[in-house]
């Protein structure tokens, strides 16, 4: 009997400790459902139509409330009719036209006048033959009268009968210019300047309505038998001997 009324006894202390935690669990609970309730009445502004019939019934009477409510984006469409608003962009104009009464006044071009370079050369030119010496690079007392033999001894000409250029003295002056001056009806180009357009040793050229036999440089014919040769040959050519 006496173990029975001890457990008994315990018994009854373990379901009052269980019935107070119960009770403080329950209060803190409460707490925090008013909580939770005070924080959503905050936060719900606006009341639906379910709550304020709910309200008419129980106390009769409809509070006066601000017309705060919110209608659906569709019923806003609706109510308020939408203009369109046409906007006009203006016409380009374009400038009118003016018209100057006075013409401008019609200048004769100038023409500047043609200075013609100064050309030195030797000899009357005569026979209208051009023997155009390169001597800027090698000129010697053997170039020269290796020249003089080919025109009184070879082609058995005098100095009245041709001209003799020196570029050295007509650094200014292009080939086809010296020429042109000249009138030359036959030329001997000996050693052509880089500018020169037909660079071919022993080639005959047709230059506007002169006939043009390019030779090598004077110096490179000395001592060269075979070489004399081939520039007699291209000489006799050219002028048709």
């Amino acid at each position: 009997m006496l173990l029975k009324s001890q457990v008994l006894i315990r018994l009854c202390v373990i379901l009052v400790i269980f019935i107070e935690i119960a009770i403080v669990f329950i209060l803190n609970m409460t707490n925090d459902i008013e909580n939770v309730i005070d924080l959503f009445d905050e936060l719900y502004v606006f009341e639906t139509e379910e709550e304020l019939a709910a309200k008419v019934n129980s106390e009769g009477v409809v509070q006066p409330k601000e017309s705060s409510t919110i209608k659906p984006v569709e019923e806003q469409k609706q109510i308020t009719p939408q203009t369109e608003v046409v906007v006009e962009t203006p016409k380009p104009t374009l400038p009118k036209e003016t018209i100057s009464e006075t013409q401008p006044e019609l200048t004769a071009p100038i023409h500047e006048p043609i200075i013609q370079k100064t050309l030195n050369y030797s000899g009357a030119n005569k026979r209208h033959i051009a023997i155009i010496y390169n001597d800027i690079i090698n000129d010697s007392r053997e170039n020269v009268e290796m020249l003089s033999n080919l025109i009184t001894k070879a082609l058995k000409f005098s100095m009245d009968d041709v001209a003799v250029v020196r570029l050295s003295k007509n650094q200014k002056i292009s080939v086809e210019e010296i020429i042109a001056q000249l009138q030359a009806k036959h030329a001997i180009v000996w050693g052509a300047p880089s500018q020169f357009e037909y660079p071919n040793i022993h080639q005959i050229y047709a230059i506007n309505s002169t006939q043009v036999m390019v030779a090598d440089f004077v110096n490179n014919y000395h001592n060269k038998g075979e070489y004399k040769t081939q520039l007699w040959a291209a000489i006799q050519k050219l002028l048709a001997l």
